[in-house]
């Protein structure tokens, strides 16, 4: 059985919403729907197959949004949705990406030939066509993020945080790095690593202790290691983030190749990457997302 086309439906009027849901349901499509430019975006991480976007919004317009959106998924076909007398504003959307329009109030019917015709052409066009770093980011606004003064105890909190909103939507979110932000600017990370290495003892690091006599003993004593782990984990919980953190990860752009990346990571030994896009950071590129890759390639690949 083919698998349901996804369609992000973007338009502030909830009637149009819920009717065009409503019809695209009837033709098999499953709908999710989007009021505004920012929730659109939002929406993405749910990796819908085609867009279709009012191009007259308030706050952030269809123009905007269409070109953010291109900057995190440029293979995205983009279906515009414009009123009477918006030829230009539509013209300007098909230079940004668009992949095709429609004039408001739209037929449903031929939208919905628009789609399959969207969705057709792009699957047309990736047959060989790898996957770019945006699409397996994880966006900013799904990064835990702490400041450098922030407590330890805060690294913990943000995981919580994020796990429960991936909860409520559905996904799973195991996010083990933690980006350290100032301002605008991502300054530093907190890695499992990190955390490991604060709440060991510095005494169990020195030579000269391990070395001791008495020291060939205590790493059998229950008595010993027994509570050590809570003790010093209580510890370290009030300290500042920025003295265990470690330098940000390294930039990498949003629509850079998959090998590019692969390659960066062993270059550098990082386990991440900074996604970034017009000069600012949007979102965090883990090695698990590119291993997850290659076992959805090589799956696909047993099915043909």
């Amino acid at each position: 059985m083919m698998k349901a086309i996804k369609v992000l439906l973007v338009d502030d009027e909830e009637r149009f919403r819920i009717t065009a849901a409503k019809i695209l349901g009837h033709k098999g499509m499953q709908s999710m729907t989007a009021a505004n430019g920012k929730e659109a975006l939002e929406r993405l991480t749910d990796h819908p197959d085609v867009v279709v976007l009012d191009i007259c919004m308030p706050g952030m317009d269809g123009e905007a949004t269409l070109a953010a959106i291109k900057e995190r998924k440029p293979h995205l076909p983009v279906i515009m949705l414009t009123g009477h007398g918006e030829q230009t504003s539509a013209e300007r959307a098909m230079a940004l990406g668009a992949s095709d329009y429609l004039t408001k109030p739209a037929d449903l019917d031929l939208l919905g030939c628009k789609i399959f015709e969207a969705v057709r052409k792009s699957d047309t066009a990736g047959i060989g066509q790898e996957c770019r770093v945006a699409d397996l980011m994880r966006p900013l606004n799904r990064c835990a993020v702490v400041g450098p003064e922030s407590p330890i105890r805060e690294v913990f909190l943000r995981w919580r945080e994020i796990g429960a909103s991936a909860g409520e939507q559905g996904r799973s979110d195991d996010q083990v790095d933690v980006l350290v932000g100032k301002g605008e600017e991502i300054v530093g990370l907190v890695s499992a690593g990190e955390l490991l290495g604060a709440v060991r003892p510095d005494y169990l690091a020195d030579h000269h202790f391990r070395e001791q006599s008495t020291g060939t003993t205590w790493r059998y004593s229950h008595m010993f290691w027994n509570g050590l782990f809570t003790h010093r984990l209580e510890e370290i919980l009030a300290e500042p983030v920025a003295g265990i953190m470690t330098l940000p990860p390294p930039p990498i752009a949003s629509d850079a190749t998959l090998m590019a990346a692969c390659d960066l990571m062993r270059e550098t030994s990082a386990r991440c990457l900074l996604v970034m896009a017009g000069g600012a950071v949007v979102g965090l590129l883990e090695e698990w997302a590119l291993v997850a890759e290659m076992a959805r390639v090589v799956a696909a690949g047993e099915k043909t």
